[in-house]
């Protein structure tokens, strides 16, 4: 009898753990799940953002070829 008691124990013991461990693994997945598309947004944003600044450096060296003109005048 008590070695059924302390399988029975050892049983309830495991199923606990087991659905602790199953939850962390959902909990860890969704959350991995959420960072990876914020890694695809921030990428997405990178890239505008590289563009943009690719277009405001040709706009401010056309200025400044502006200003230069301006100037010597």
């Amino acid at each position: 009898v008590k070695g059924l008691d302390e399988k029975q124990k050892e049983h309830i013991q495991f199923a606990t753990y087991k659905a602790l461990c199953d939850s962390t693994v959902a909990s860890k997945n969704a959350a991995i799940g959420e960072a990876n598309e914020k890694i695809e947004v921030f990428n997405a944003d990178i890239q505008k953002f590289e563009a943009d600044a690719s277009t405001l450096g040709t706009e401010v060296a056309t200025l400044d070829g502006d200003i230069s003109t301006c100037e010597t005048r």
